[in-house]
């Protein structure tokens, strides 16, 4: 018998997940449910066009010696779990088993892209008044959230996950005629 499980979670692009840190976070979980937790090595595996690390666990569950293979991936804010779990004495069946559950997994929207927290992505801004363009399809800026509480006199703000802000705030000289030489 294997149980299997495919879990979807939406946790924003922003959020910057990285891989190695939520399989910490799953062997967390099972050292802290089950006694005698064993994990093989790691395996970076990508199904369906999403990357994403495989891992086998045996473990005790009362006096039972237990099996789980689990598959973490993430794109475009979005975690993907696909686990399956049964008696270790029938080990071979349920790899054999969680695979046959990966080849058939597919991502509906390859292309879609949730951010938390109502964040809203921009990747170009077009300034009407000031015939100025700012591109920012090289990487995933968001709006700055509160930008115009934050800064009222900026046309544009925006946020690259912690890592880097932009504003633009239209300064007015005055000019006298000056020569530009």
């Amino acid at each position: 018998q294997v149980i299997f499980f495919i879990i979807a979670e939406q946790v924003g692009a922003d959020a910057d997940v990285k891989l190695d840190a939520l399989l910490e976070v799953v062997k967390s979980n099972l050292y802290a449910s089950f006694d005698e937790v064993e994990f093989e090595q790691s395996v970076a595996q990508t199904i369906s066009g999403v990357e994403g690390l495989s891992i086998k666990a045996t473990y005790v569950q009362g006096a039972v010696q237990q099996r789980r293979a689990i598959w973490i991936g993430a794109r475009g804010g979005y975690l993907y779990q696909v686990i399956s779990s049964g008696r270790a004495k029938h080990s071979e069946q349920l790899d054999s088993r969680h695979d046959e559950m990966l080849a058939g997994f597919r991502v509906i929207d390859g292309d879609a892209v949730v951010y938390s927290g109502g964040q809203t992505p921009i990747t170009r801004y077009d300034s009407e008044h000031y015939g100025y363009a700012v591109d920012f399809s090289g990487a995933p800026w968001l709006k700055a959230s509160g930008e115009r509480e934050l800064l009222p006199a900026a046309e544009v703000a925006a946020t690259l996950r912690n890592r880097a802000a932009l504003a633009v705030v239209p300064l007015h000289l005055p000019h006298d005629n000056l020569a530009l030489d």
